[in-house]
């Protein structure tokens, strides 16, 4: 009797422990991620710069989700990255054409307390709700978001910089580069289009939440991409590419994570002890 209760007893633990940790990715943290620069010699043209990746804010326009978003703002500026690339679904549906241009109008301002350059993609959320009107706002309001293009980044150190299309709504192409001789990133949104493209290089991407809801280990259940599975979440090194995938900030369909934390990543290449 004894031995059946404290087995009991140590299987309930067990399960409560497992969900609480699991839930415990809904607390936004901010992870470093450090890339070894005698891997690969494009990381190697790299080294000393350091990355923020913030992606699938899906922000709600409610006062407690900008208050959020704020302070989400406020710490990736004391991480001092060099550039902040802003990898798509920014907001969920807004179908309300005047709420989408508000929205839009507030969104885009806020970039500018970040203290880096910010360079933006579109993700599938920008696509299904108004993907003219975004791409619009963003070039009125003066702010960097890249389709299927190669700009040269505004940092005190000097980078090349390839905005690709999102691949989960078909707009992925691979652009013409125009600043070779520079070190150089690839951004987008769903990490499908690295393969797709049979890209090169270092890339980020976002878009699958790390499955959103997942096992432990970074192991997503189901995650909306035709990427392989080692690139649904975090950092993977294949033949000739590297790719971060962003667990991302925000939520999609259901209001919750599981294992899959909510967070900005912060990628250092090279430094420390190699």
């Amino acid at each position: 009797m004894r031995k059946a209760k404290l087995l009991r007893y140590t299987t309930a633990f067990i399960a409560i422990s497992f969900i609480l940790i699991g839930l415990d990715a809904n607390r936004f943290r901010i992870t470093q991620i450090r890339l070894n620069t005698e891997s690969a010699p494009y990381l190697k043209q790299l080294d000393g710069y350091t990355f923020a990746l913030v992606s699938d804010i899906h922000l709600k326009n409610t006062e407690s989700a900008w208050s959020k978003w704020d302070s989400i703002i406020k710490a990736v500026n004391e991480q001092d990255p060099d550039y902040v690339f802003l990898l798509g679904d920014y907001t969920a549906e807004i179908y309300d054409q005047a709420a989408l241009d508000e929205f839009q109008t507030q969104f885009i301002s806020s970039m500018a307390k970040f203290e880096a350059p910010t360079i933006s993609v579109l993700g599938n959320h920008e696509t299904w709700n108004g993907r003219d009107s975004w791409i619009a706002a963003f070039e009125t309001m003066n702010s960097t978001v890249l389709e299927n293009e190669a700009r040269i980044g505004s940092g005190l150190k000097k980078l090349c910089i390839i905005g690709i299309g999102d691949s989960y709504t078909g707009f992925a192409e691979r652009p013409e580069t125009s600043c070779e001789d520079l070190p150089k990133v690839t951004i987008t949104h769903d990490p499908s289009a690295a393969f797709e493209l049979e890209g090169t290089g270092l890339w980020f991407a976002g878009h699958t939440h790390c499955g959103q809801v997942s096992l432990p280990w970074n192991r997503s259940i189901i995650a909306p991409t035709s990427a392989p599975d080692i690139a649904h979440c975090g950092y993977h090194q294949g033949d000739g590419i590297s790719i971060v995938t962003s667990s991302g900030i925000g939520n999609s369909v259901l209001d919750i994570r599981f294992y899959a934390k909510s967070q900005v990543e912060i990628v250092i290449i090279g430094g420390g002890d190699e």
